[in-house]
């Protein structure tokens, strides 16, 4: 079910920003992003691609990052 949300959620977004490129995050935000999640660059990408298929590349803006992932980060247990 909530692979289920995030996946309409996700294509929603694309659909309505018009998002075609591939651009990675600036690093700057991302290392802010990483810092607040407790998470290193790896970690984050391997848990975007084991649950939702994509990587960090993937994304041109933290906030798309953080719209995307902040459910998945923010309810799983083994990350807190």
């Amino acid at each position: 079910m909530k692979k289920m949300v995030a996946t309409t959620i996700i294509a929603t977004s694309l659909l309505v920003t018009g998002i075609t490129a591939q651009a990675a995050p600036p690093q700057k935000d991302l290392d802010a992003y990483l810092t607040s999640v407790n998470m290193t660059q790896q970690e984050l990408d391997k848990y975007l691609m084991d649950y939702m298929g994509w990587s960090i590349d993937e994304f041109e803006s933290i906030s798309e990052l953080k719209f995307i992932s902040v459910y998945f980060v923010s309810h799983d247990r083994r990350i807190r």
